[in-house]
């Protein structure tokens, strides 16, 4: 069976929002369809209120290796020591560092320290696996997702939560259909060409997609 990255939820950032929330307000849309068995984030939800959230799950969460002040690999209990917290609220957890070959900038690779914080009983190299294995095809959707996207300057917030929840939908639909991540194309127009003339639902969809588009533009102006 075909491994598939499917959305279960989605939530529309709104100014104050704190990562915490926003990580609270998925498990609750995902746990609403399926049993969490681990949850992976990357090094931008790295925060006391999310990790306090994911102690009761299986987790791996990537860590800035500054932020703990670390420059060597290690394998280690650490504690947190947040300057605006209270001690009785800083998080324990287990803190793996290793070193890698990662992408650089240019066209080569270089090896950096990466950091995880966890609670898996698993080797260092196992544990970067398992967030490569499952952070990557999120990656890909992501952008993928975001190839469905119309350029708009709009700042309506019910415009905007309309093109992503389509842009989400019509992703949704092509994963239905069996379509692995490397036939997907990042950009729209490769998608109509190669996939939509073989289903007129989601070419209905786009017609669909478009019309509203312009016609919430046009109210803009």
């Amino acid at each position: 069976m075909r491994k598939r990255t499917w959305i279960l939820g989605f939530v529309m950032i709104k100014e104050g929002m704190s990562k915490g929330e926003i990580v609270k307000q998925l498990l609750e849309q995902a746990e609403e369809i399926v049993k969490i068995n681990m949850i992976v984030l990357d090094a931008g939800f790295y925060t006391l209120d999310v990790l306090n959230l994911l102690l009761k799950y299986k987790f791996v969460l990537a860590v800035p290796v500054g932020t703990v002040h670390v420059k060597e690999e290690l394998d280690k209990i650490y504690t947190t020591s947040s300057k605006r917290h209270k001690r009785d609220e800083q998080v324990t957890f287990r803190l793996v560092t290793i070193k890698a070959k990662v992408k650089s900038k240019g066209h080569g690779k270089e090896e950096k320290l990466l950091g995880y914080a966890t609670n898996l009983d698993l080797s260092p190299k196992s544990i970067r696996r398992i967030y490569n294995v499952i952070r990557s095809p999120i990656e890909t959707s992501y952008r993928v997702i975001k190839s469905f996207l119309p350029f708009t300057s709009s700042t309506k917030y019910s415009f905007r939560f309309l093109v992503i929840s389509l842009a989400i939908l019509l992703y949704s639909l092509l994963i239905s259909q069996g379509i692995t991540r490397s036939e997907f194309s990042l950009s729209l127009e490769s998608e109509l060409n190669n996939y939509l003339n073989t289903d007129i639902f989601l070419f209905i969809l786009i017609i669909l997609f478009t019309l509203i588009s312009n016609y919430y533009m046009a109210d803009e102006f």
